[in-house]
């Protein structure tokens, strides 16, 4: 009993584990379908719905892939953090799409503390 018990499992699991006897995946006469985008059907926003924050550099602090920029204007300054933020310069005026902000932000790379943090893109 204990063989019968043991074995009809084992053909199971063996013969009903077998592989498909068809082609699987795409052949010469089945071409594959392209993919969508992964965005497609997502609303584009436009330029209007973007926030921005601008100003003058005042400060550049770079930190590997990550470009630390104070921006200055007539009422206070403001930093924000971008990636491939190249060619700066202090003194620049600069306008930087809005991606998110944090508070109280520790930069581990830095060793410094930012009480706001504006994350953005270059707008060019």
């Amino acid at each position: 009993m204990t063989v019968f018990r043991i074995g009809v499992p084992l053909l199971v699991f063996f013969f009903g584990c077998s592989a498909p006897s068809g082609p699987v995946g795409p052949t010469d006469s089945q071409p594959q379908a392209a993919k969508p985008a992964p965005t497609a059907g997502m609303p584009k926003l436009a330029d209007a719905d973007v926030e921005t924050v601008s100003g003058r550099i005042g400060t550049i602090l770079d930190a590997g892939h990550y470009t630390y920029v104070r921006l200055d204007d007539d009422s206070d300054s403001r930093w924000v953090v971008a990636m491939g933020a190249t060619g700066l310069s202090v003194g620049d005026d600069v306008a930087f799409s809005v991606l998110g902000q944090r508070r109280d932000f520790h930069s581990s790379r830095l060793d410094r503390d930012f009480s706001e943090l504006i994350f953005g893109r270059l707008q060019t």
